[in-house]
């Protein structure tokens, strides 16, 4: 999401992921700042999955419970 939020608007990024304007600014905010910086590893990860459509979709997100923010998950 941060990758194409970058070269596209919020609105356009918010309603492909079938998200809130608010969920990809957050995203942004949180992505931005630790770039450039070396984080520490997640060290308590919490799941939570939300409904983006009532009763038909379905996302899940990766939470660092420590600094209670979305977690970078590097694959």
């Amino acid at each position: 999401m941060y990758q194409e939020a970058r070269h596209s608007t919020v609105k356009h990024v918010a309603e492909s992921k079938g998200v809130s304007e608010d969920t990809v600014r957050r995203a942004l905010v949180e992505r931005s700042e630790g770039e450039g910086e070396e984080q520490e590893p997640v060290k308590h990860l919490t799941m939570d999955e939300f409904s983006v459509r009532k009763g038909q979709r379905y996302e899940t997100a990766f939470h660092d419970w420590e600094r209670g923010r979305l977690a970078r998950l590097e694959l």
